[in-house]
């Protein structure tokens, strides 16, 4: 029960707090108006400055090449995920700088023409721009460069220029040279009205190649099109929606193109590599033929007669494994010296016709590798740590293809052996050949040997020539470059969204921060929470004037109507005490708390219900009292009864002429020693001959933390209102009242609040005060 209790209450904490802060904020609606209307005109402004942003996308297929590498097929057949790497590393040259920097290059793209808007300027573009710009230096010297011109074109013939776009004090004429910081530049019109641009400011911009291709590499987007897919999409957002588009077609295009290219290497240096063997070959098979001529018409042969023709099926059958054995192990030789006297990073020929399947495969991985290396390096260095990688693996293919060449060549030798112990058997039955016929016989098979491989040499010749012809490129184009010309940036809606999350956000920071610097008492509950063993006696509203301090005559304002609920209040607590006297003082913590205010009309509000009331303005260092009692200037006040004792009471008590029933014993002149005045004795003379004839005796007393006149006339007192200002006093200072109420220093202690907001008035959030009846306007807070 104890526990629901507890929930229960935290529930109403935070729901109390919750009100609170609503409170406060909707106090200061207006300050949220401004700086939402404000933030609000600012994204407006600021939106104005922001550039439209127009899409471009286009789709290719990677080739066969790409997409059904080996490395490709290995990684798919044992499902793993790097098989995606081979289209990550064409992902990765397709945003290569060397290919972006020849599309800026092909397209121009580091020369930019604007108009110069009001606010910001407009990018023009092919054949909107009305001009054509030509420096008289070369390409390099351009591509490096950063240049800003801008133009007013004066006529047909003639412009004005400035480099900072305020001062156009330079003239020159179309067609004709005028002098850059890096050389001359020529503009010629290209259209025939070129005064269609009068009155505007056109900006012509040179920009470093480099750093406008690393601009678009940037903002360029290369994705598959599904995971694991060999479709890329390409997209490209740019000012200009007809610029994003060749870009991206501009791409594709230079991409192939360096595919195509390396293909055309790769097929040249295997053709290279033909032709030397092809004229090598063709050098021996003639000294062979040679050789079989000059045997011929030396030993006067013109037919060899065979006598063993059962035995030549069978020679001849081994002579062609020996030719075709001989071939591949020349083709085996060839390859090995070409690899011994290459350099590092040289193609090898491919595509040979060997029989060992995995040299041929390790060397055509060999060139992908060194292909993929070399189109890195347009963007890279030696020291990337993927290059580095892939020269490790070109070492290790390198040393690979050496050991497997070394075997191919064991393997073929052995073949070899084996082929002419064969022939030499069946040499052996053919005994009755004659010398001259196996002499012959022995030049005629080094002639088949050099016609045949001279013959396949001249097939791969050909195969590589056709390749040569059929050079097909990387990516084909699914879709080309397209846009529908719909701006996609910026999102203007979410500016004014953060324009008004901004605009809410900033009161809202000055407010909570105001709270957490807050020390000050601003409520009731506030104060009980702080003093919560001291009683309450009531609050009294703030004031909008300082004129509306004193409490006129049938007064039904809410500050009236607070002091009649104070003085029910005080008759209450006084009715609880044991001792009836009501000699009440009047004290605060420090000076401006309004304690004379209260005591003025409290006196008032008492008054007009039938008791007479006795004021002693105490407070003799300040004499706050006399402020309300103008219409008793002159008379005597309490430091004069208290400093000349033949001074007599009736000098002192005055009666008010507003109020019949309300006497005044004002605070008279400052004297030199205000506490040895009122410990004198003639302060307790004064009330004890007083006390009998008035029904309160209401005391105005000097602040009780700042001197100790409070304390002195404690003792004479029965009951204490202790005025707490809001929004004024310290709540560090409230330790104070709490030593004063603990030690019981003063008696009869009670607190009043004063000069608190409406908002947090415990009856003013949604009743107010007023007489029952009286018809009041509602407004938002009396909702809450």
């Amino acid at each position: 029960m104890e526990d629901l209790t507890s929930s229960n209450k935290n529930q109403l904490i935070d729901f109390t707090q919750l009100k609170k802060l609503l409170i406060r904020l909707l106090k200061n609606w207006y300050w949220f108006a401004i700086s939402v209307t404000l933030a609000i005109a600012l994204t407006y402004l600021y939106s104005r400055t922001l550039t439209s942003q127009f899409a471009s996308s286009t789709s290719i297929l990677l080739g066969e090449e790409v997409s059904n590498s080996p490395e490709q097929a290995f990684f798919k057949e044992f499902n793993i995920t790097n098989g995606n790497q081979k289209i990550e590393d064409e992902i990765a040259i397709l945003k290569s700088r060397s290919i972006m920097m020849d599309v800026v290059k092909t397209l121009n793209l580091n020369f930019q023409y604007f108009v110069q808007g009001r606010v910001n300027a407009l990018e023009l573009y092919k054949e909107d721009v009305p001009i054509l710009v030509n420096f008289m230096v070369a390409d390099s010297v351009v591509e490096r460069s950063n240049l800003t011109y801008y133009f007013q074109f004066v006529s047909t013939t003639e412009f004005k220029y400035s480099t900072d776009g305020n001062f156009f004090n330079k003239s020159g004429a179309f067609g004709k040279q005028f002098e850059t910081p890096i050389g001359n530049m020529i503009i010629t019109p290209k259209i025939d009205d070129i005064m269609d641009y009068s009155g505007v400011n056109f900006v012509f911009r040179l920009s470093n190649v480099r750093s406008v291709a690393e601009s678009y590499r940037n903002r360029l987007n290369i994705a598959p099109n599904r995971d694991g897919s060999s479709i890329l999409i390409i997209s490209l957002s740019d000012p200009v929606n007809d610029k994003a588009t060749d870009i991206l077609n501009t791409i594709v295009k230079v991409y192939n193109g360096i595919a195509i290219s390396e293909k055309e290497q790769l097929a040249a240096a295997t053709s290279n590599f033909i032709d030397e063997r092809i004229e090598l070959i063709s050098s021996e098979l003639s000294d062979v033929d040679n050789s079989a001529e000059r045997f011929k018409t030396g030993n006067k042969i013109t037919d060899i007669d065979t006598e063993a023709d059962k035995y030549v099926a069978a020679d001849s059958e081994v002579e062609r494994e020996l030719n075709e054995t001989g071939t591949e192990l020349s083709m085996a030789q060839y390859i090995s010296d070409y690899l011994s006297k290459q350099k590092k990073y040289e193609l090898m020929p491919s595509n040979l016709g060997l029989s060992d399947k995995n040299l041929e495969g390790a060397i055509s991985q060999y060139n992908k590798l060194l292909q993929t290396r070399n189109r890195l390096l347009n963007s890279s260095s030696e020291e990337n740590p993927v290059i580095a990688n892939i020269d490790q693996q070109l070492e290790g293919l390198r040393i690979s293809m050496k050991r497997n060449i070394a075997n191919y060549e064991n393997t073929l030798n052995i073949r070899m052996n084996k082929l002419r112990e064969q022939e030499n058997r069946i040499n052996s039955k053919i005994y009755s050949v004659p010398g001259k016929e196996k002499r012959f016989r022995n030049i005629s098979r080094q002639q088949q040997i050099k016609e045949s491989l001279y013959l396949y040499l001249l097939e791969k010749k050909e195969e590589s020539n056709i390749a040569l012809a059929n050079t097909q490129p990387n990516a084909k184009v699914i879709d080309p470059a397209f846009s529908n010309y719909a701006a996609i940036g910026p999102n203007k809606r979410m500016y004014y969204l953060g324009g008004l999350l901004f605009g809410l956000m900033i009161p809202f920071l000055v407010i909570y921060i105001q709270d957490l610097l807050d020390n000050k008492i601003h409520s009731k509950e506030e104060l009980q929470e702080l003093l919560p063993s001291v009683p309450l006696l009531g609050e009294l509203p703030r004031l909008k004037k300082k004129k509306q301090q004193r409490i006129k005559e049938n007064d039904r304002s809410p500050f009236a109507e607070s002091f009649r609920l104070l003085r029910t209040n005080l008759d209450y607590f006084i009715k609880g005490r044991k001792d009836s006297r009501k000699i009440i003082q009047v004290t605060s913590t420090i000076a401006g708390e309004g304690k004379s205010m209260v005591v003025y009309n409290l006196a008032r509000t008492i008054v007009n219900s039938g008791s007479s009331v006795l004021i002693i303005g105490a407070d003799i260092r300040n004499p706050g009292i006399d402020r309300f009692t103008r219409s008793l200037k002159g008379a005597k006040g309490l430091s004069d009864y208290l400093y000349d004792d033949n001074c007599r009471v009736d000098e002192v008590v005055q009666m008010t002429p507003e109020l019949e029933h309300l006497w005044v014993v004002k605070g008279g002149k400052v004297p030199p020693n205000p506490a040895e005045l009122l410990m004198n004795g003639r302060m307790k003379e004064l009330i004890e001959k007083v006390e009998e004839h008035f029904d309160y005796i209401l005391i105005d007393t000097a602040p009780s933390m700042l001197v100790t006149d409070t304390l002195v006339i404690s003792e004479l007192v029965d009951h204490t209102i202790y005025v707490v200002r809001a929004n004024y006093l310290d709540k560090k200072a409230l330790n104070h009242v709490k030593d004063v109420y603990k030690n019981e220093k003063i008696p009869g202690l009670m607190l009043l609040l004063n000069d608190v907001e409406s908002s947090n008035l415990g009856y003013g959030t949604r009743y107010g005060y007023g007489y029952y009846g009286q018809k009041k306007k509602k407004g938002l807070l009396s909702y809450i």
